[in-house]
């Protein structure tokens, strides 16, 4: 799309999405936010969006400043413990582990990958949604919200935060591999399975997917990891698990969710779709071809519900507890909805939370904390993760 049309795109975009909202009977607000989202996405191109948008690593640094600047001023003790930078770099060079909270002192950990196609970085919302949901889940629950006595009595909790290679610099399995990498690299520093939940929103919805099957069916090309128990547990949010634009979540959403169908363009050929060879390569250089050898051969590493359900048999060999989430205004409802049923009906022994939020359209929860807001995504969460160990 041409820059001299974004002025007329996000006003159609804002009158559609505004007009929607009104009629369904939705907040006003986060759908107009969804609009300009919507606009910028498909606006810009994957390394458009890379150079106007603050790498994840720097992201993650500016927010663990400013954060601790705030926990400085409020005198909050406990939070400034928790926020101090602390950056590990995996085996390949290029991904690192990004960690918010104390991972000295804690005993449950989570294992997050952020969203954004695959093609955009994480945001500051993505860094609060970690401390929010789960560093600070257990203040929540005590009701204390700043330094408090009883500080050294409670369990502490730290996230891990892969910083992953973005498309078109790498395509598919680069962000497996990484993520596999980084599982292996937690339990090797001492972390149990049992202490572990993994999980992320959108793309990192997709990665988290791609991590249970890489554990469920090793994939040649990443690290092999045998686990001696389950995961504690697994969270999904508005999952990314189907190349299928079909669906009746994708004409539903389509007048106010933050995604559409053209956003999906550039991650899919950019991320998942080969490029031919030979000569008809060198004569048709921008050409992909949809559909590549594992999907052939009915492998589901990239897309589990492209593939036979069976792919995700033995899924409570893996994971115990497994949440998905997703809104019903958002063109990937249907996927969340599969994906979740799957899993349900082929793993009696996996505890599937299958929750579709009436009012909200994709990755809500990334609303709330991109503004320091802790709604009904963010609690729906926090009271998820801290149900996991009881």
């Amino acid at each position: 799309m041409a820059m001299t049309t974004a002025p007329l795109q996000l006003s159609l975009n804002l009158t559609r999405g505004i007009l929607t909202a009104i009629w369904r009977g939705l907040p006003l607000r986060p759908y107009i936010v969804c609009a300009g989202i919507r606009m910028f996405m498909y606006t810009f191109s994957p390394a458009q969006i890379q150079l106007l948008a603050p790498s994840t690593l720097d992201t993650y640094k500016a927010w663990v400043r400013s954060r601790r600047s705030d926990a400085r001023k409020s005198g909050d003790t406990e939070l400034m413990e928790q926020l101090r930078e602390d950056i590990e770099v995996l085996p390949d060079g290029r991904s690192h582990i990004l960690w918010i909270g104390d991972r000295h002192k804690a005993t449950k950990f989570v294992y997050f990958f952020h969203g954004g196609g695959y093609i955009a970085p994480a945001g500051p919302g993505h860094m609060e949604w970690c401390l929010q949901a789960y560093v600070l889940a257990n203040r929540h629950q005590t009701g204390q919200t700043s330094s408090a006595s009883s500080n050294g009595s409670r369990e502490k909790i730290a996230v891990a935060v892969l910083q992953y290679t973005l498309t078109p610099l790498a395509q598919f399995p680069t962000q497996m591999c990484q993520a596999a990498s980084g599982l292996a690299h937690l339990l090797q520093s001492g972390i149990r399975p049992s202490q572990l939940v993994v999980g992320g929103d959108s793309a990192g919805g997709n990665l988290t997917l791609q991590l249970l099957s890489h554990l469920l069916h090793p994939h040649p090309r990443a690290e092999r990891i045998a686990l001696d128990e389950p995961l504690a547990g697994a969270f999904i949010v508005s999952p990314w698990v189907s190349q299928k634009t079909s669906t009746r979540s994708f004409v539903d959403g389509r007048p106010c969710d933050m995604i559409s169908k053209g956003i999906f363009y550039h991650p899919n050929r950019d991320m998942f779709q080969k490029k031919p060879t030979g000569l008809l390569g060198a004569l048709f250089p921008n050409w992909r071809l949809v559909e590549t050898d594992e999907f052939r051969e009915g492998k589901g590493w990239a897309f589990a519900a492209d593939v036979d359900e069976k792919w995700l048999d033995g899924m409570g060999g893996i994971v115990r507890k497994v949440y998905v989430t997703c809104g019903k205004q958002e063109i990937l409802r249907d996927q969340g909805i599969e994906v979740a049923e799957r899993i349900r009906a082929r793993n009696a022994d996996v505890e599937v939370n299958l929750e579709v939020a009436e009012k909200e359209a994709h990755d809500f929860i990334m609303l709330e904390m991109q503004n320091q807001v802790v709604g009904d995504a963010t609690t729906r969460m926090r009271n998820w993760f801290t149900r996991v160990w009881s």
